[in-house]
């Protein structure tokens, strides 16, 4: 995953033990795991902001009102079924803030 777009405060702490300093974040820095984790918390508690899009044609982005938009060219049955059976609700559409050049 990809960040494609990157807006930041100067210095933060993700649950008060990990600091990261917004300058080692750029666009084309590449991330998964437990800092991609830690990006999307930063990004719904309004400390960041940032587009997340991988060269497969997979994205999350993020709207208002804590709207998480994910999306992917393969349509796959059983990630639906998980995110409903996980209390997320699931609307098949596209990302308002998808971009492509």
């Amino acid at each position: 995953m990809e960040i494609t777009t990157f807006e930041a405060k100067p210095l933060f702490t993700i649950d008060s033990h990990i600091l990261y300093n917004p300058k080692s974040l750029r666009n084309g820095t590449n991330v998964s795991g437990e800092i991609l984790e830690s990006i999307c918390r930063l990004i719904l508690r309004e400390v960041i902001w940032c587009r997340l899009e991988s060269e497969l044609s997979f994205y999350i982005h993020f709207g208002w009102d804590y709207y998480m938009y994910v999306g992917s060219l393969i349509s796959s049955k059983e990630a639906i079924e998980y995110g409903k059976a996980n209390g997320l609700f699931i609307e098949e559409m596209i990302s308002p803030y998808l971009t492509r050049d």
